[in-house]
């Protein structure tokens, strides 16, 4: 049985509302629910923090391509974590990623094959990896996005 109960409206910046019913049971069972969908969106049975996330992994929705959206990956059975690049989400526990500056003098297409050739601030900086060369053979990874010339992206 209930012992609280709360609605609670949420609004984003574009004005689109959604509310969620809050209760928490007499047993300290905390449990959001989305009014619209009727799923469980956060169960807490520890008043000291979240025991688990549930994500629903039957769901056939569109995910929101917004950075730090976590949501479940069916095909890949993992989790999906959105980066700042719309095309772009990293597989939890079957991917690594590190952010890179592009400073090759082109523009390097999504899915080439990378080396570190030097580093601005905190960031590698990449080139094309070639096979003709030692020092260009060296590779860090594929490019998980195209990263024009002086921008960063993810390798």
């Amino acid at each position: 049985m209930a012992t609280a109960n709360t609605r609670i409206l949420l609004t984003n910046s574009s004005g689109n509302a959604r509310y969620l019913s809050a209760s928490m049971s007499d047993d300290d069972v905390v449990r959001i629910v989305d009014e619209v969908t009727g799923k469980t969106v956060l169960l807490d049975a520890n008043p000291s923090g979240i025991d688990y996330a549930q994500f629903d992994i039957a769901t056939a929705e569109t995910i929101p391509t917004t950075e730090g959206t976590l949501s479940w990956n069916a095909t890949d059975h993992t989790l999906n974590l959105q980066s700042d690049i719309v095309t772009s989400s990293l597989q939890v526990g079957q991917e690594s990623w590190v952010r890179v500056v592009n400073k090759s003098g082109a523009n390097i297409a999504d899915g080439s094959v990378v080396y570190i050739n030097d580093a601005q601030g905190n960031r590698p900086t990449i080139r094309l990896a070639k096979a003709d060369a030692e020092h260009t053979s060296y590779v860090i990874g594929i490019a998980t996005n195209a990263i024009a010339n002086n921008a960063e992206g993810w390798v």
